[in-house]
């Protein structure tokens, strides 16, 4: 262009279009030429492009860095509530530690309406039923308990609560049946020697201090419970609270497992790097 003459504004659109003619091996003073513009200000514009786009690219690279932490933070807290919830053998509440942690409230906003909420309130509900009717069966053990073995004169020298262990065996014999089907019916019985008697045990579960010759009498009677515990007051309810427990437990599981195998959360949350 003429020496003096007064340039058209040069728009984003063509300062884009310079850098990218520049980045095809079109120097500056063939583009000045083509278009009509000084070749320094081509030069500038040239320049002034490629700065911002190396910084929007560095702003682009910092702010992906942050959100794939920030997904891994999920990934990694949906880890250990999955574990946690797992684990469980029966209902309880989940620690405060967890639901007071900020990935929790991370999670809620980036998923509120996932059936995980509604599980998880479920399995609060649930707990507080199961309780109950634990507290039932546990009830009706010991009467069983205290009027069928009191009958057989079982000693407890050692302080160690014989009533205690009858009916925490039978009670984990309950269980074990409502969850898996099966209990301690098939453990082992095993005999200490105790100063002239011997005591007995069920698995982990001492029967109580007896003469070697009761022990046959004191297996039936517990083998006998352990066949009717079954028909026992709030056995029927604690199935029905085992296997709703299950259920939800299996729910749980596989929403945390579409957070944990994604890895890529929906939505955002208070969090979130953009």
């Amino acid at each position: 262009m003429k020496k003096g003459a007064k340039q058209p504004r040069v728009t984003y659109a063509r300062a884009m279009d310079w850098l990218k003619r520049s980045e095809l091996d079109e120097n500056p003073t063939e583009i000045s030429k083509t278009d009509g513009y000084d070749a320094r200000t081509v030069r500038n514009q040239i320049a002034l492009m490629k700065k911002e786009r190396d910084e929007r690219e560095v702003r682009q690279g910092v702010l992906r860095d942050a959100l794939i932490k920030h997904f891994a933070d999920i990934c990694s807290f949906a880890r250990k509530l999955e574990k946690k919830i797992a684990s469980m053998k029966e209902p309880f509440p989940i620690s405060d530690d967890l639901t007071n942690d900020p990935i929790w409230f991370s999670l809620r906003e980036h998923l509120p309406r996932s059936p995980l909420w509604k599980n998880l309130d479920a399995l609060k509900d649930n707990e507080a039923r199961f309780r109950e009717s634990v507290d039932t069966i546990r009830g009706k053990i010991t009467t069983e308990v205290t009027v069928r073995a009191g009958m057989l004169g079982i000693s407890d020298p050692d302080g160690k609560g014989i009533l205690d262990g009858w009916r925490d065996g039978l009670l984990a014999h309950v269980k074990l049946t409502t969850r898996l089907g099966k209990g301690i019916e098939d453990v082992t019985y095993r005999k200490e020697p105790k100063t002239g008697k011997v005591e007995l045990f069920k698995g982990a579960y001492s029967l109580g201090t007896m003469p070697e010759n009761q022990v046959e009498a004191v297996e039936k009677l517990f083998d006998d419970l352990l066949k009717d515990v079954p028909t026992f007051e709030g056995y029927a309810l604690l199935k029905e609270n085992t296997d709703e427990f299950m259920r939800i437990q299996s729910s749980i599981h596989e929403e945390f497992n579409k957070i944990i195998l994604r890895r890529v959360v929906a939505g955002r949350c208070r969090y979130c790097p953009y």
